[in-house]
């Protein structure tokens, strides 16, 4: 447990470290989740694991949900089908606020998830993501939005899942550049 103490000595619970993942103050049950998210025949293997909570409130996660989907085209997978699925059979504290979709979940070589790798590999792809929906505005792929738009392409969602290559190679079409 984490707590700070006041002048008099009291001592206030903040939140616990630990894997747990709290959010709105409740603790998620991450392997039901997982078993929610498993039954889509779509999905071949999947880890729900918590990052810092975007309001920043001390102890809080958001719910990132790591999927490795049945089929290597990634393209066409429906993200956003597996979030309609998560609202209408999870709690809403449980509704995964990232869909991380994957080659395969980094593991040791007892098969336990290594969480570092996944949210390392989530950050930098949301960085890439930012930055190419910033540069695709700029040069006039989405109009008016800033590149907001391009954020839900596949192609987009492509670089979270180490399509780097082949995103390229779709940017420069869309670009009309030399292949």
């Amino acid at each position: 447990d984490v707590v700070r103490e006041d002048r008099d000595g009291w001592m206030y619970f903040l939140y616990r470290k630990g894997s747990g993942i709290r959010r709105n103050g409740e603790f998620v049950d991450t392997a039901f989740i997982e078993k929610v998210i498993a039954e889509v025949p779509e999905v071949d293997d999947v880890y729900v694991y918590g990052i810092a909570s975007a309001n920043g409130v001390p102890g809080e996660k958001d719910v990132v949900a790591a999927v490795v989907p049945t089929n290597p085209d990634l393209d066409g997978f429906d993200v956003q089908g597996l979030f309609r699925l998560c609202r209408q059979k999870l709690e809403a504290n449980a509704v995964p606020s990232r869909i991380q979709l994957l080659d395969q979940i980094p593991k040791t070589a007892s098969e336990k998830p290594q969480d570092r790798f996944l949210v390392e590999a989530l950050v930098i792809g949301l960085g890439v993501v930012a930055a190419v929906a910033v540069v695709a505005g700029a040069l006039g792929l989405v109009q008016g939005t800033g590149g907001r738009q391009l954020v839900g392409h596949p192609r987009v969602v492509g670089v979270l899942h180490h399509e780097a290559q082949a995103f390229v190679a779709w940017l420069k079409a869309e670009l009309g550049m030399k292949k």
